[in-house]
């Protein structure tokens, strides 16, 4: 899955290299166009100051080809440098034409990869009573194939998959905001006097965006001329002449270099198939930045909850994972996740956490822990495993369940996580393995994530849709046995001679430490749940 294809057509001019990060500083010159407003005033660095030009929310292993035809070698960039170009090119545009952004992009939602997680038919199961013989569910193995279809590592495949929902959702809400600036800038009326604020529904030129009515669009900075904050609500009529309620806000201080902030969103849409009691949801959202030169810090929120206009947002500003349905009527019941990252926008090298909880009721959250290096062409290491549930603090993989849903199941956690090195090829465009002992993935779904053939235990390992022409040299994991697959995840170790061995700290010793967020001070304007 090539994510952002279709934005990088519009990009092509953008000049990069073939490595990944030699479009360094994310993708641009942070807004820095030549357009003026009508007394020949230059509004770069008002636009720099005003807005983290640089920010994005991108999965490290997101690439793109810069590439217009196939058959040429792929000009590679990463999905980060894309979304700040295209952003940019909004941010300072002089004309209505580019004040635009695509609405429909709030309603994405995540995915998942073919390699990740897949149902699996078995019989026999060694833990289960009668009947012992059924499906295990999608979503609950983890890493099951080293790759792709395509050859992409699946721990790319699946985190690339995960945040695809987030990264379009963050960039419709940044492209709306900077469809603002750029909007004031063509109407003349920008920047804003220090205690004042630019009412743009009130403006001869208006905010340009398909099947989009808004009711609110303003502009306004504080009496000191630092903190900028941006009003955007509208209702979007999709291609179905289903009406949506949308809402962005971004606080933005502009008293560092590249600024902290916050934005929180929030869209009605619908959910099948999930836990509330209709499909009726609203998508509420919320990122949390503090950006230095090419360090950047930040968190991302997003969560699903039940009804239409429901506000999951708590004081801060920020979505509230304490905020369940199974505590209040309106509270979150599908799918929370929470992105954390420290890295260098100008090589993406640093940490990542990804974690993700389908609803309030489960008791453990689905973890990456991610570490990129600062190379050429990108490498990184990427950690698969369950952690505490998703509203704690805490970014660690504390170990792995095998049989999740299995017959029998105990939901006793193992010390053990699912690893792969990774590495950008540059001829593929893609995140892939890095050698044949790059991924520690094998298991057998049962309670002890081995099985050692002495029963009639038989599951699909190939994925071919059927379990009976599988061998004991596909179903049998063990560590013992000369035929069969050997259990290979990764166990915990105690390498900091405590006596314990756990996940985090075995982690920790690769190099990989938890992300930390970043805080942001300034109150928070819009609406909050009851």
């Amino acid at each position: 899955m090539r994510r952002m294809e279709k934005v990088l057509l519009l990009f092509l001019t953008v000049a990069c290299a073939a490595a990944l990060h030699s479009c360094g500083g994310g993708g641009g010159d942070s807004g820095s166009s030549d357009s003026s407003t009508d007394d020949g005033q230059t509004t770069e660095t008002s636009v720099t100051e005003a807005f983290p030009s640089t920010l994005a929310v991108s999965s490290p292993f997101d690439v793109v080809s810069q590439s217009a035809s196939l058959k040429s070698a792929k000009a590679l960039t990463s999905g980060y440098s894309s979304i700040t170009s295209k952003i940019n090119t909004v941010l300072s545009g002089s004309s209505a034409s580019v004040c635009t952004f695509d609405p429909q992009s709030f309603l994405s939602k995540p995915s998942r990869a073919e390699c990740y997680g897949p149902t699996i038919n078995y019989e026999n199961h060694p833990d289960g009573t009668l009947p012992n013989s059924g499906q295990l569910p999608s979503g609950d193995l983890g890493i099951w194939k080293e790759t792709e279809s395509t050859g992409e590592a699946c721990a790319a495949a699946e985190l690339n998959a995960q945040m695809e929902g987030v990264s379009f959702q963050t960039e419709a809400a940044m492209t709306s905001v900077a469809s603002m600036v750029c909007t004031a800038n063509v109407n003349g009326a920008w920047p804003p006097a220090a205690g004042s604020s630019i009412d743009l529904t009130t403006l001869a030129t208006p905010i340009s965006a398909t099947n989009v009515t808004f009711s609110k669009a303003t502009i306004s900075l504080d009496s000191a001329g630092e903190v900028w904050l941006y009003d955007l609500a509208f209702v979007y009529t999709d291609t179905s002449s289903v009406s949506h309620s949308i809402a962005v806000q971004l606080s933005h201080d502009s008293t560092s270099t590249g600024g902290t902030g916050r934005f929180t969103y929030y869209a009605d849409d619908t959910f099948s198939g999930g836990n509330c009691p209709t499909s009726d949801v609203t998508l509420n959202g919320s990122l949390v930045y503090s950006v230095s030169g090419t360090d950047v810090d930040l968190q991302s929120r997003i969560g699903y909850f039940c009804g239409r206009g429901s506000v999951g947002i708590g004081s801060d500003g920020l979505v509230d994972p304490m905020y369940t349905y199974t505590s209040y009527s309106k509270g979150w019941a599908n799918n929370f996740s929470v992105f954390t990252a420290n890295f260098d926008s100008s090589t993406l090298a640093g940490q990542y956490s990804y974690r993700w909880q389908a609803g309030p009721g489960d008791s453990n959250t689905r973890v990456f822990n991610i570490g990129v290096n600062s190379t050429t062409p990108l490498t990184g290491e990427a950690w698969f495993g369950f952690g505490d549930q998703i509203w704690t603090s805490d970014e660690c993989i504390n170990g792995f369940y095998c049989s999740w849903a299995g017959p029998g199941n105990t939901h006793a956690i193992s010390k053990y996580a699912q690893r792969q090195n990774v590495t950008l090829n540059t001829v593929t465009g893609l995140v892939e393995p890095t050698n044949s002992a790059a991924s520690d993935i094998i298991y057998a779904p049962t309670n002890a994530c081995t099985y050692d053939g002495s029963g009639t235990f038989r599951y699909d390992r190939d994925l071919d849709g059927d379990y009976t022409d599988e061998t004991a040299a596909t179903n049998v994991v063990t560590a013992t046995l000369t035929t069969g697959l050997v259990l290979d995840l990764y166990a915990a170790q105690d390498t900091n001679g405590d006596g314990t061995a756990t996940m985090c700290e075995t982690i920790q010793s690769r190099g990989i430490t938890q992300p930390v967020a970043p805080s942001y001070s300034n109150a928070y304007t819009g609406s909050t749940h009851p």
